[in-house]
Protein backbone atom coordinates (compact mmCIF):
# COMPACT_ATOMS: atom_id res chain seq x y z
CA UNK A 1 0.00 0.00 0.00
CA UNK A 2 1.32 3.27 -1.02
CA UNK A 3 1.50 6.07 2.18
CA UNK A 4 -1.45 8.38 0.79
CA UNK A 5 -3.97 5.22 0.07
CA UNK A 6 -3.08 3.87 3.53
CA UNK A 7 -3.74 7.41 5.78
CA UNK A 8 -7.31 7.44 3.47
CA UNK A 9 -8.15 3.40 4.27
CA UNK A 10 -7.40 4.28 7.88
CA UNK A 11 -9.78 7.07 8.47
CA UNK A 12 -12.85 4.97 7.15
CA UNK A 13 -15.55 4.58 9.54
CA UNK A 14 -18.59 2.01 9.62
CA UNK A 15 -21.85 2.95 9.72
CA UNK A 16 -24.02 1.03 11.55
CA UNK A 17 -27.90 -0.36 11.55
CA UNK A 18 -28.55 1.91 14.29
CA UNK A 19 -26.96 4.21 12.66
CA UNK A 20 -28.75 4.27 9.58
CA UNK A 21 -31.90 4.08 11.19
CA UNK A 22 -31.07 7.47 12.87
CA UNK A 23 -30.33 9.27 9.66
CA UNK A 24 -33.95 8.05 7.93
CA UNK A 25 -36.15 8.09 11.33
CA UNK A 26 -39.39 7.76 9.25
CA UNK A 27 -38.37 5.41 6.41
CA UNK A 28 -39.04 1.45 6.54
CA UNK A 29 -35.12 0.26 6.09
CA UNK A 30 -34.10 -3.48 4.86
CA UNK A 31 -30.31 -4.01 5.15
CA UNK A 32 -28.56 -7.53 4.28
CA UNK A 33 -24.97 -7.58 4.75
CA UNK A 34 -23.74 -8.60 1.34
CA UNK A 35 -19.50 -8.64 1.69
CA UNK A 36 -16.69 -10.43 3.19
CA UNK A 37 -13.85 -8.32 4.50
CA UNK A 38 -12.15 -6.83 1.77
CA UNK A 39 -8.81 -7.45 3.63
CA UNK A 40 -9.54 -11.15 4.27
CA UNK A 41 -10.81 -11.50 0.35
CA UNK A 42 -7.91 -9.86 -1.17
CA UNK A 43 -5.68 -12.31 0.97
CA UNK A 44 -8.27 -15.54 0.15
CA UNK A 45 -8.94 -14.66 -3.64
CA UNK A 46 -6.04 -15.60 -5.28
CA UNK A 47 -5.82 -19.02 -4.22
CA UNK A 48 -9.26 -19.96 -3.95
CA UNK A 49 -12.83 -17.99 -5.49
CA UNK A 50 -14.98 -21.23 -3.53
CA UNK A 51 -13.34 -20.14 -0.38
CA UNK A 52 -14.17 -16.66 -0.82
CA UNK A 53 -17.99 -17.28 -1.82
CA UNK A 54 -18.07 -19.91 1.38
CA UNK A 55 -17.30 -17.62 4.17
CA UNK A 56 -19.64 -14.97 2.72
CA UNK A 57 -22.61 -17.17 2.50
CA UNK A 58 -21.47 -17.14 6.05
CA UNK A 59 -22.03 -13.92 6.93
CA UNK A 60 -20.51 -14.15 9.53
CA UNK A 61 -17.50 -11.88 8.29
CA UNK A 62 -19.47 -9.71 6.16
CA UNK A 63 -18.81 -6.28 6.41
CA UNK A 64 -20.52 -4.16 4.09
CA UNK A 65 -24.64 -3.87 3.85
CA UNK A 66 -26.73 -3.65 0.50
CA UNK A 67 -29.92 -2.03 1.89
CA UNK A 68 -33.42 -0.37 0.50
CA UNK A 69 -34.91 2.89 2.20
CA UNK A 70 -38.42 3.59 1.52
CA UNK A 71 -40.13 6.81 2.78
CA UNK A 72 -43.26 5.52 4.49
CA UNK A 73 -46.58 7.24 3.67
CA UNK A 74 -49.32 7.29 5.85
CA UNK A 75 -52.71 5.95 5.22
CA UNK A 76 -56.06 7.49 6.18
CA UNK A 77 -57.71 5.16 8.07
CA UNK A 78 -61.03 7.05 8.44
CA UNK A 79 -63.50 9.23 6.43
CA UNK A 80 -63.92 11.07 9.48
CA UNK A 81 -60.53 13.35 8.93
CA UNK A 82 -62.12 13.85 5.22
CA UNK A 83 -65.54 15.20 4.36
CA UNK A 84 -66.53 12.90 1.78
CA UNK A 85 -64.00 10.86 1.26
CA UNK A 86 -66.18 7.35 0.98
CA UNK A 87 -65.03 6.24 -2.12
CA UNK A 88 -61.06 7.03 -2.05
CA UNK A 89 -60.45 4.48 0.85
CA UNK A 90 -61.77 1.52 -1.81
Amino acid sequence: MTPHKQSTESRRSGVSKREIAKLFPECHIELQRVTLVPQLARLIAPWSWLTCYALERLQLLNTHYLGVIRKIHWRVESCQVLPNCSGLLK
